[in-house]
Order: structure tokens, then C-alpha cells, then sequence
């Protein structure tokens, strides 16, 4: 019983993180779009 919710506290844990970081992506995406026309219009 105790393995499965350890169990169960990883994969949410897991899957927090996976969430955060794609949100980190999206932001960093946009962050490289932004700089690139930045560059272009100088």
C-alpha cells in the first residue's frame, strides 16, 4: 500500500516538472523568436 502511493507521489512529481519545463521551453521559444526580429530591425 505504501509502495503505490510512493509510487503515485513520483508520477505527479514527474509530471510537475515535465509541465514546468515545457512551459520553460514555450517561454525560451519565444524569448529566441523576440531577440531574432529584435536583430532583424536593427
Amino acid at each position: 500500500m505504501t509502495c503505490k502511493k510512493h509510487d503515485s507521489d513520483y508520477t505527479n512529481l514527474f509530471s510537475y516538472i515535465v509541465s514546468k519545463f515545457k512551459i520553460f521551453l514555450v517561454f525560451l521559444k519565444n524569448k529566441v523568436v523576440k531577440n531574432r526580429s529584435y536583430n532583424l530591425l536593427l
